[in-house]
């Protein structure tokens, strides 16, 4: 059982179990040197600063971008300055239902359909265009701690 068609199962499940015992050490160093940097009176003066400043940003950028529209709306100008520019997009405007009547219409191609709907509803109806077959999924046990070899 260990060995099929040529695959060494018990190999490659040992393999996998010490990659992934490599990130959980890497992932132990990496806590570790967060946990002394988060410690320190830097992090929290570098902490404090982001959360005064990240709202201030949000609010100065959202002024900006506000008088940038205003500016291009008064005067056509896409530039208002350097470092600020207006990108005019086009907009369109409708309601749902008569666009989709259209597209039903018109536009057959514009339609997607929606696999997971349809599927539910394929399942349950047993439609006769729609053949089911098995399908393997694998799933590998989280737990490889007992396939680690203690080398390297």
């Amino acid at each position: 059982m260990e060995e099929t068609q040529g695959f060494d199962f018990g190999a490659a499940v040992a393999q996998l179990a010490e990659q992934r015992q490599r990130v959980i050490g890497a992932r132990e160093q990496k806590a570790a040197l967060l946990a002394k940097l988060y410690a320190g009176d830097e992090w929290d003066r570098a902490h404090d600063i982001e959360s005064v400043a990240g709202p201030l940003v949000a609010a100065l950028e959202a002024e900006l971008r506000k008088a940038a529209s205003a500016y291009w709306l008064a005067s056509a100008d896409k530039h208002p300055h350097e470092a600020v520019n207006v990108r005019v997009l086009t907009v369109l405007e409708y309601g749902e239902p008569q666009a989709l009547t259209y597209a039903r219409e018109h536009l057959p191609q514009a339609l997607k359909l929606d696999r997971r709907e349809f599927e539910k509803v394929a399942k349950v109806l047993k439609l006769d265009f729609v053949a089911t077959r098995e399908e393997p999924q694998p799933t590998i046990a989280t737990d490889l701690s007992r396939w680690l070899t203690l080398e390297g």
